[in-house]
C-alpha cells in the first residue's frame, strides 16, 4: 500500500524476463558438478581485491553524497531447513550438483576472505578439504547497523544446512542462503568443528571465570555456563548474559535468563531490574509495570527502577487512553529517530471475520468523524529518509520473481529487519505469521533444535501484501519544509507513492473499499487511523490499498491485484455496470481537460505554479467538467465522482493565484459536493461570483448574508488532496467574513487532524513552517 510499484515499466519487465531466462538456462545443469571451479589461491585474491575496491567505492560516494541502488531478485520461493542437524549428513564442497538444495546433508565451512557487501554479503570460505566457494548471505542487517565484518569475522566458522548450490548472475558458483536459520555460527570448541580448526589446548582448559572476563558477548557466557563449578556463579553468568541479550535484542533470552516471577520471594536487583527493561521492549507494558513495582518495594533506592517506572506509566496511559504528547513525538523524530518510544493504542475497534474478506476491523459502538480509531507502533519499520542519527535503510529495487512485482524502496530491509526479530524473539512469531500470506504455504514446523524457524520467503509475501509505503511524517508529506537537509522529500506528490515502508500487525486487518470510511497517518513508527465520517456500531472499517483517480473501473482493479481481489464498493459495482460508450465519453473529457490543462502550461496533473497557470483557459475547463458531471446519473452522496473531484482542485488553485475569492469558493465546494459532502451553508450565493477579493457583496451586488454559514451534515470522501482545498476555501472565507472564518476553521481542523493525524500542530500552520500563513499572503498579498 503507497510503496512505489514500478512493475509496469519497461526496462523493469525487461530485467525480470532476463533473470528469469537466466534462471531457465542454469535449470539445464541442475545436477551437475561442475569441474571448472576457481582455484582457491585465485578466488581468495579476487575476493579480496573485491573487498578492498568495493570500500574505496563507498568511500568515494559518501565524499560525494551520490547513493548507489542496488537491484535484488527475490528468489523463486524454497523451504527453510526444518531437519535437525543431528539428522543430517556432512557434505564437501565438491560434492555439491548445481541448482539443487542438498536435503538432508549440511556443510562445515571457514570464512578465508574479507567480506564484500553488495545485495548479499559476499564471502569465500573453506571447507577442511581446503576447496573453497562464494556464500552469499542474504537479509542480513544493514551496514549501518551491523558492520559486515562484525557478521561475517575473520576465521569464523559455520554450519549451512541443506545447502542452495547454484549459478550465479555472474556466471560463477556459489552457495546462496536466504534463510537466516539455515546458517549457524559455531563456537571454536563445538564438537562438529574439525580438529584442525579448533583452538590450542590451552583454550579449552579456560575456566568459567577466563570465559565471562573475556567479554560481554552472549556466546562466551554460554561457554562460561558449560565449566561453571557452582550455582552462585551459574546464577552470575546467567545474570552478565541477560545484559548481553539485552544489549544485542534477543529480549526473549534475557527473560529466560533471568527466570525471574512476581510471586519468587526473592530475586536480585539486577534480575528485576533487566526483566521489566526485556518485557518494556517486547511493548508488555503492564507485566513491564509489575516487575517494576516490585522491584520499587524491595529496592525503592533504585533510581533506574524510578525512571523506567516513569517511562511505562506514560506507555500504559498511551495503551488505554489514547493521549498522546504529538508535539514530544515530532520532537523525537527531529532530534534523535523516527522509532518513537509509544505505545499502542485500540480505540473503539475490534478484529473479527468479514464475509469473504478474511479478517477486518469493526467498530464496538458508534464513532464520529475524527476520532482516533488506532495509534499503533510498527511490527518492524524502515525509512530511507536521513535521520539527524544519520541512520537511513538502504533503497533498492526488489524483483519478486514469484509475483512479478517490482518494488522501489527499503522492503528488502524490511525483510531483513523482520527476519532477525523474529529469530531473536521467537514469541513475536505467531502474531505476525498470522498476517494475510496468500497462496504461500509455509513449513508447519517453527522450532528445529530449540531455535526457530525462519522462513525468509513467507515474510517476503507477508511483507509484499501487508506493508505500508509511508513518510517521516504525514504532516511534513502535507506539508514539506523546503529548507530541510535532513529529511530530503521522497515522496512523489502525484502518486503519493513512498520508498520508506513498515509493517503494522493491526492496521495490516483493515480492509479496502474505494468508499472509504478511515484514513491513516503517520508521525514516524506510529499509524493513526481516524475516522473520516460517521460510522454506526458494528460497521467495517476501511481504507484505500490504491487510491482511486477517476481512472477506468479496469484499471482500478488491475492495480488491486496485487492482493488477488476484486473490489465491489458501490462505487465498482456501478462502474462495472457502466455503457462502454459512458466509459469512453468521460475518458474523452478527461482527456481533453489534461490538453487544456497542458496548453495553459500548468500540465496534466495540474502541479505546476499559479505563474505558470496563467495561461489556462479555466472557463473552457469548467465548462468540460460540467459535461463530465452530466455523464454520472447517481448523485455523489452516493457514487462519489473521483474523475469531477480530481480536476476541481486544479481550478480552485487556479483562481486562488488569479484573486477570485468567489470562484475559490464555487469550485472548492463543487470538490466537496463530488466526493460526497452534504453542506448547509447559506455561501450558495457566491458561486457564480467574479468579485475581487475582499468584497463582502453577491454576484449580483446585493450584500452577502453575514455571517455566513457551515454545516457539514454528512461527510464526503476525504481525498488525498483535500485539505488543500479545504484550506483554501476556509482562507477565502475568513477574508470575506471573519465570523464565518471563524466557523469553518473548526471544520478545518477536523480535516486537519484526519491527515496528519493530530490537530495539536494546527496553529503552527504545518510543523512550524507557517504553511497556511503563506497561502493566505500568496493567494491575497
Amino acid at each position: 500500500m503507497d510503496v512505489e510499484d514500478v512493475s509496469v515499466f519497461h526496462q523493469y519487465i525487461t530485467m525480470m524476463e532476463q533473470q528469469k531466462k537466466t534462471l531457465q538456462a542454469a535449470s539445464k545443469r541442475k545436477g551437475e558438478r561442475p569441474k571448472d571451479r576457481i582455484p582457491r589461491a585465485k578466488a581468495i585474491n579476487d575476493q579480496n581485491e573485491n573487498s578492498m575496491s568495493t570500500k574505496m567505492m563507498h568511500f568515494g560516494r559518501q565524499a560525494t553524497g551520490n547513493v548507489l541502488i542496488h537491484s535484488s531478485f527475490l528468489a523463486p520461493p524454497y523451504l527453510p531447513s526444518t531437519a535437525s542437524l543431528k539428522d543430517l549428513d556432512l557434505i564437501y564442497i565438491k560434492d555439491l550438483q548445481l541448482e539443487t538444495h542438498h536435503r538432508g546433508f549440511y556443510l562445515i565451512l571457514r570464512v578465508v576472505t574479507l567480506p564484500v557487501r553488495m545485495t548479499a554479503i559476499m564471502v569465500v570460505m573453506d571447507d577442511e578439504n581446503e576447496d573453497v566457494m562464494m556464500v552469499q548471505i542474504y537479509h542480513q542487517q544493514d551496514e549501518e547497523e551491523r558492520a559486515a565484518e562484525d557478521i561475517v569475522r575473520d576465521n569464523a566458522i559455520c554450519v549451512i544446512k541443506e545447502p542452495f548450490f547454484k549459478i550465479m548472475s555472474d556466471g560463477k558458483y556459489g552457495i546462496r542462503i536466504d534463510h537466516i536459520t539455515d546458517l549457524t555460527w559455531l563456537p571454536y570448541d563445538d564438537e562438529k568443528v574439525p580438529l584442525a580448526w579448533r583452538p590450542r589446548f590451552q583454550e579449552l582448559e579456560k575456566t568459567a571465570d577466563k570465559w565471562r572476563q573475556e567479554g560481554n558477548a552472549a556466546v562466551n557466557y554460554t561457554s562460561a555456563l558449560k565449566c561453571c563449578s557452582s550455582i552462585d556463579e551459574r546464577r552470575l553468568i546467567l545474570d552478565n548474559r541477560s545484559l548481553a541479550n539485552l544489549k544485542l535484542g534477543s529480549y526473549d533470552a534475557t527473560l529466560e535468563d533471568t527466570d525471574c516471577t512476581l510471586t519468587k520471594a526473592q530475586e536480585s536487583e539486577k534480575t528485576l531490574y533487566r526483566a521489566a527493561q526485556a518485557l518494556y521492549q517486547l511493548e508488555r507494558f503492564q507485566e513491564c509495570h509489575n516487575f517494576l513495582q516490585k522491584l520499587l518495594q524491595e529496592h525503592p533506592y533504585n533510581e533506574s527502577g524510578k525512571i523506567q517506572m516513569r517511562r511505562v506509566s506514560d506507555r500504559l496511559a498511551e495503551q488505554q487512553h489514547g493521549r498522546y504528547d504529538f508535539k514530544k513525538m515530532y520532537a523525537a523524530i527531529k532530534s534523535a529517530s523516527p522509532t518513537l518510544d509509544c505505545a499502542t493504542f485500540v480505540g473503539p475497534v475490534v478484529v473479527k471475520n468479514s464475509d469473504g474478506r478474511g479478517r477486518g476491523i469493526f467498530t464496538v459502538r458508534e464513532v464520529k468523524a475524527g476520532e482516533m480509531l488506532l495509534c499503533e507502533k510498527a511490527f518492524a519499520a524502515s525509512y530511507s529518509e536521513k535521520t539527524p542519527k544519520g541512520v537511513t535503510a538502504k533503497t533498492s529495487i526488489l524483483m519478486n520473481l514469484h509475483t512479478n512485482r517490482v518494488t522501489i524502496g527499503t522492503q528488502g530491509t524490511l525483510i531483513a529487519t523482520i527476519a532477525h526479530r523474529l529469530n531473536q524473539n521467537p514469541s513475536l512469531i505467531p502474531a505476525f505469521t498470522s498476517l494475510h500470506h496468500g497462496s504461500y504455504e509455509p513449513t508447519t514446523t517453527t522450532m528445529v533444535d530449540d531455535t526457530p524457524v525462519i522462513d525468509t520467503f513467507l515474510i517476503a509475501q507477508i511483507v509484499s501484501l501487508n506493508a505500508f509505503g509511508c513518510p517521516l511524517t504525514s504532516l511534513e508529506n502535507q506539508f514539506p519544509d523546503p529548507t530541510s537537509k535532513t529529511q530530503p522529500p521522497t515522496v512523489d506528490h502525484h502518486h503519493h507513492h513512498h520508498h520508506s515502508c513498515g509493517v503494522w500487525l493491526l492496521a495490516s486487518f483493515i480492509n479496502h473499499s474505494c468508499i472509504s470510511n478511515a484514513r491513516r497517518s503517520f508521525i514516524g513508527d506510529m499509524q493513526i487511523v481516524r475516522a473520516t465520517r460517521d460510522i454506526p456500531a458494528d460497521t467495517e472499517i476501511t481504507f484505500w490499498y490504491h487510491i482511486p483517480a477517476g481512472e477506468s473501473y479496469a484499471k482500478r482493479q488491475d492495480a488491486l491485484q496485487t492482493w488477488g481481489f476484486k473490489c465491489d464498493c458501490a462505487m465498482c459495482v456501478e462502474d462495472g455496470k457502466t455503457p462502454k460508450q459512458v466509459v469512453r465519453k468521460r475518458g474523452g473529457l478527461r482527456a481533453d481537460i489534461d490538453a487544456a490543462l497542458e496548453a495553459g502550461g500548468s500540465g496534466g496533473s495540474g502541479s505546476g505554479s499559479s505563474s505558470s497557470s496563467s495561461g489556462v483557459d479555466v472557463s473552457k475547463i469548467e465548462r468540460l467538467l460540467t459535461a463530465l458531471e452530466q455523464t454520472y446519473k447517481n448523485p455523489p452522496t452516493l457514487i462519489p465522482r473521483f474523475a469531477v473531484a480530481t480536476k476541481y482542485p486544479l481550478l480552485t488553485r487556479m483562481y486562488v493565484s488569479r484573486h477570485r475569492p468567489h470562484k475559490v469558493i464555487s469550485t472548492a465546494m463543487k470538490t466537496l459536493q463530488s466526493l460526497g459532502f452534504v453542506v448547509h451553508t447559506n455561501m450558495n450565493i457566491l458561486f457564480n461570483g467574479n468579485n475581487v477579493c475582499g468584497s463582502a457583496t453577491s454576484p449580483s451586488g446585493a450584500p452577502l448574508p453575514l455571517p455566513l454559514s457551515f454545516q457539514v451534515q454528512q461527510w464526503g470522501l476525504l481525498h488525498v488532496d483535500l485539505l488543500e482545498t479545504w484550506l483554501h476555501l476556509w482562507m477565502t472565507v475568513a477574508c470575506l467574513d471573519r465570523q464565518g472564518g471563524k466557523v469553518l476553521e473548526g471544520w478545518v481542523r477536523k480535516v486537519y487532524g484526519m491527515c496528519v493525524g493530530e490537530e495539536e500542530t494546527f496553529d503552527e500552520g504545518g510543523d512550524g513552517n507557517g504553511e497556511i500563513e503563506r497561502i493566505r499572503r500568496c493567494a491575497y498579498g
